[in-house]
């Protein structure tokens, strides 16, 4: 389930992403030397609107629109900036169908996420845990690499008629709920802030679908 939501400006949340390849306080480094160059548009796509599920404030394709597509996302270093969205991982959700790394679909109090084509990396980071850390406050929270958010295309069916993914984008789904906040902090760590931070649920989780954006720094411990 492929997700691309490219320009789902719910909130934008900066954020430190750290990447646990193995065991926790482990990392290993960035393998993909192909995603230390900077990375550029790879193409685009036509849009064509559908029935999209605006569920989480998703952006939906207009017909006549061009949409940037990407098959590569910025080096993974320790100030890499990342942009924070919200989607559904749940079966009928705005995230689509099961996610690509498990096919299981998860609820809103399970942390996963999915991230942009380039990071996910042809599914080599499945299952592998994120740490995502608040610049502000240094808290933390973990979630599961669960699924793609889709760069390289989008606005169809099975992307919910979305456009493609950005190429920064760690995707997770879970519901802003009052007093609660995102990985028991504000999520603002460390990526490229876009704007004021948002509470978010503690348990939300990131997921692969047409992705939403907001930045937050990613390092090089995937």
């Amino acid at each position: 389930m492929a997700t691309t939501s490219a320009i789902r400006v719910l909130y934008v949340i900066p954020l430190l992403i750290l990447v646990i390849l193995h065991e926790p306080g482990q990392t290993q480094a960035f393998p993909y030397r192909s995603l230390l160059q900077t990375c550029q548009p790879s193409g685009s796509i036509p849009g064509q609107s559908g029935n999209c599920n605006t569920e989480n404030g998703s952006e939906c394709c207009q017909d006549g629109r061009s949409y940037t597509t990407y098959d590569c996302s910025p080096a993974v270093t320790g100030s890499t900036l990342a942009t924070l969205t919200l989607n559904s991982f749940a079966e009928g959700g705005d995230g689509g169908g099961a996610s690509a790394c498990t096919g299981r679909f998860y609820g809103d109090d399970q942390m996963v996420v999915a991230l942009s084509t380039g990071w996910y990396g042809g599914g080599s980071r499945c299952t592998k845990n994120i740490v995502i850390t608040a610049a502000s406050t240094g808290k933390s929270a973990t979630a599961m690499v669960a699924d793609e958010c889709d760069s390289t295309t989008g606005c169809d069916e099975e992307h919910n008629f979305e456009p493609p993914c950005r190429n920064n984008i760690v995707d997770a789904t879970g519901r802003r709920r009052s007093g609660t906040r995102w990985g028991s902090t504000r999520t603002t760590d460390r990526p490229r802030s876009r704007g004021p931070t948002r509470e978010y649920d503690q348990r939300a989780h990131a997921r692969r679908r047409i992705c939403k954006y907001e930045h937050y720094a990613v390092s090089d411990g995937w």
